[in-house]
């Protein structure tokens, strides 16, 4: 039971660091000020 309850915690923070990671697939949610879009333009804009 641990070794599952491991790997299927593994498999949700690999799965999380991806949907965190493309903002395409948080497209149809609202956008969070966590977005690397929304980082990426503060630092073009503050550049």
């Amino acid at each position: 039971m641990s070794q599952k309850n491991i790997l299927l915690a593994i498999i949700v923070a690999v799965f999380l660091i991806l949907a965190c990671s493309t903002p395409s697939f948080l497209a149809p949610a609202p956008v969070p000020t966590t977005d690397p879009n929304a980082i990426h333009t503060t630092v073009a804009e503050t550049a």
